[in-house]
């Protein structure tokens, strides 16, 4: 059987960049002007296949944003939970990987009003029922696996968000980070002729509203990345890793790193 791993679906997508200015306020900013001030170069990239494999939210957090430098990503072991549904699915958090938010520079002590994101990551493009059928995926994670996002949801989780939060900066310059969780979604088999047949309709639904397929070993999936609440800053360094850039963790986890989850 081939090896070889690929999107059933492609499409593509791309995010906007925020940056936070030294005064506080918040606004929008393009890629060069973030650079200016200190953001991580593709120089500096992380090598995904070094990535630790985590069991946990601490051991998340200690490979991240408790290291210095932290780790871009890391690999997520964790077992599959059960979503019931007409056509069922398997879910279960693959990996987490930093999300640049915006850059800043203080003159002195002082304590500041930050970005962070809550929801899907806006990578995530589907249509607002899907979203909502996914959300029961990620709460049954939430509830029964080590790893969580760490947010609290109402009903549903809604596409992403920008929220505040307030820490106390030394002078410097620094980088604020947050992570996502990747969630991959295992689409079941019912057995039979219906259910092929509910199977091939889902999976064609799916991908008109924006999903992506991909197949391993001929099992069919799609990957969610949501938000965790962990936001968090580092001073400015040369030996900071950039990000991992979304489409490198998919090319990653669907070849070469398709045995680590």
């Amino acid at each position: 059987m081939s090896t070889e791993r690929g999107p059933l679906h492609p499409s593509t997508l791309n995010i906007p960049l925020s940056l936070s200015t030294a005064d506080g306020d918040i606004h929008k900013a393009d890629l060069e002007n973030a650079k200016k001030i200190g953001v991580p170069t593709a120089s500096s990239n992380f090598d995904p296949a070094k990535s630790r494999t985590c069991n946990s939210n601490f051991e998340i957090d200690e490979a991240i944003k408790l290291k210095s430098p932290p780790d871009s990503m890391v690999m997520v072991n964790a077992p599959w939970t059960e979503m019931a549904g007409e056509v069922p699915f398997k879910v279960k958090p693959i990996c987490a990987y930093m999300n640049y938010i915006n850059s800043l520079t203080v003159p002195g002590t002082i304590e500041k009003t930050l970005e962070k994101k809550n929801g899907y990551s806006s990578r995530f493009q589907t249509s607002v029922e899907i979203k909502a059928g996914v959300s029961a995926g990620i709460f049954g994670c939430n509830a029964s696996l080590e790893v969580s996002t760490g947010f609290t949801y109402e009903e549903t989780i809604t596409s992403e968000t920008t929220e505040t939060w307030r820490e106390i900066l030394e002078s410097g310059s620094y980088v604020i980070y947050q992570n996502c969780v990747l969630y991959a979604y295992w689409v079941q088999q019912p057995g039979g002729i219906n259910g092929a047949v509910k199977v091939a309709r889902l999976m064609g639904e799916y991908a008109e509203s924006g999903i992506q397929w991909y197949e391993r070993e001929g099992e069919s999936y799609f990957f969610v990345p949501v938000f965790r609440n962990d936001p968090f800053t580092l001073k400015y360094t040369d030996a900071l890793y950039a990000p991992v850039p979304y489409n490198d963790i998919i090319s990653y986890v669907t070849n070469s790193g398709s045995n680590r989850w």
